[in-house]
């Protein structure tokens, strides 16, 4: 039985998190070699929380971060980005 999707949230161009009756899903959105944009499913979560979590460590794992200072500010500045993302959308 599919469920349907209720809540979109645009994180960034990247990113978005939906939902559906059961759990928030991370999706990355991509573009084809035709041409065509489509999301990828990468995570899910019973609370957004972790999805949020889940964000910051794959953006993390994806960064050129050498040093722990750089990865304090790596992590304030995701945290603000998703912040003022949210508190746009409300």
């Amino acid at each position: 039985m599919k469920t349907k999707e209720r809540l979109q949230i645009k994180l960034n161009d990247k990113y978005q998190i939906t939902a559906d009756s059961v759990q928030y899903i991370l999706q990355e959105k991509a573009t084809s070699e035709s041409g065509k944009d489509y999301t990828n499913n990468i995570a899910y979560a019973g609370k957004i929380e972790h999805l949020l979590k889940c964000l910051l460590e794959r953006e993390i794992k994806s960064s050129a971060i050498t040093e722990l200072k750089d990865l304090n500010e790596f992590i304030n500045k995701k945290v603000e980005e998703v912040t003022r993302t949210i508190i746009r959308s409300v």
